[in-house]
């Protein structure tokens, strides 16, 4: 399932297509900006966006959170531009800067992602 939602996403690009209607709740996690469709397409797939929202990582931090997903989860590795697009809205709503006036730590890298002091669980741990 998530890999023909995430195969419609590429082939359909979302340019400019709006958030389903009955998706509203959770899509309300994520602040309007270039790129929103887009994380909501691809994000939503596999978890909730809601789980994209309560991070704050650095763009760094969100490539390699994607790379771990590809690598170790079964993603399937996103064209150049769309991922640009899609770390460029990541980094601008959900970074550090965001986090640090939530109270969150910035020797981290900011944000509440496991990624941010420690590497990602292996199958079967």
């Amino acid at each position: 399932m998530r890999r023909v939602l995430v195969a419609s996403v590429l082939i359909l690009g979302l340019g400019g297509a709006a958030v389903p209607a009955e998706a509203s709740s959770d899509s309300d996690a994520l602040p309007e900006g270039k790129g929103r469709e887009l994380v909501f397409g691809i994000c939503n797939g596999c978890h909730s966006v809601k789980l994209v929202a309560q991070q704050g990582m650095t763009r760094p931090k969100w490539d390699q959170t994607l790379k771990w997903m590809v690598n170790q989860q079964g993603m399937p590795e996103l064209p150049r531009d769309m991922r640009n697009a899609i770390l460029d809205y990541l980094s601008t709503h959900f970074g550090p800067e965001r986090d640090r006036a939530n109270g969150s730590s910035a020797e981290t890298g900011g944000g509440l992602s496991p990624y941010n002091t420690m590497q990602p669980m292996q199958p079967g741990q």
